[in-house]
């Protein structure tokens, strides 16, 4: 027998009488029952926010990790963008992957072949139809509509823009360069001219800069007084800096 039942033929035995201490009975379990229902409410509003507040750190954590796994890179390393390659700056406390352990969803599009430039889309979700999405704007779609999906108001999706990234990569290189420059025009100060080939060697030698990918800055010496040091991204493009007395 249930306690509900037992109320109810406890009730009936008034005969229409109600008597304090079952009225009693019966208001305290109206009043416990209600109290359930708010504090299961509230608890499930709690569960709820935890996840979505987990799930906004999780995609902040990946989009780090894309940023990371850019600046980073070498020219042995530079190449297209992977799940692989992410995870490996992924945080140990955030364990990589989906709630339920699965792999991540990551598509990328190419914004500007010449500046290797991709937007890149993560999802951490187990939902099929995203994960599929996901994969289907990265497969056929075009940066600009992946920027404008929908799918960017989740807080399990994060899209991340390289061209920012490639531009910190480029200024680094180019920063190394003006160092490079520098160091050249000490040398026309106490030599009256530029240095030669095998100078220059030594000078990169002693100075050990280079890209930001570790290629090497070179010297184009077109006179005594006009030199042009230039640089080559690993996608082709050519840095340079024009030294000229």
């Amino acid at each position: 027998m249930t306690f509900k039942s037992y109320l109810y033929r406890l009730y009936k035995r008034q005969r229409g009488a109600v008597s304090p201490f079952l009225f009693g009975m019966l208001a305290g379990v109206a009043i416990f029952s209600a109290g359930v229902k708010t504090q299961a409410r509230i608890e499930t509003q709690r569960i709820y926010e935890e996840q979505e507040k987990r799930a906004q750190e999780t995609a902040a954590t990946y989009r780090r990790a894309v940023e990371n796994a850019l600046m980073s890179e070498t020219a042995g390393s530079f190449g297209t963008i992977t799940a692989d390659r992410v995870n490996q700056y992924v945080s140990k406390s955030v364990g990589g992957g989906t709630r339920s352990g699965s792999d991540i969803t990551l598509g990328a599009i190419d914004r500007d072949t010449t500046l290797d430039t991709q937007r890149v889309m993560i999802t951490t979700s187990d939902d099929d139809f995203v994960r599929a999405r996901v994969g289907t704007l990265a497969g056929g779609g075009n940066a600009d509509n992946m920027a404008t999906d929908s799918l960017t108001d989740r807080n399990d999706v994060v899209t991340v823009d390289t061209s920012n990234i490639r531009q910190e990569q480029i200024q680094a290189s180019l920063s190394n360069m003006q160092k490079q420059a520098e160091v050249m025009y000490g040398f026309w100060a106490q030599n009256g001219r530029f240095p030669g080939a095998a100078e220059y060697t030594s000078i990169s030698d002693d100075t050990g800069l280079t890209n930001f990918w570790g290629s090497p800055i070179d010297c184009v010496c077109l006179d005594n007084n006009s030199v042009t040091l230039t640089s080559v991204t690993p996608w082709g493009q050519t840095l340079t800096v024009g030294l000229n007395m």
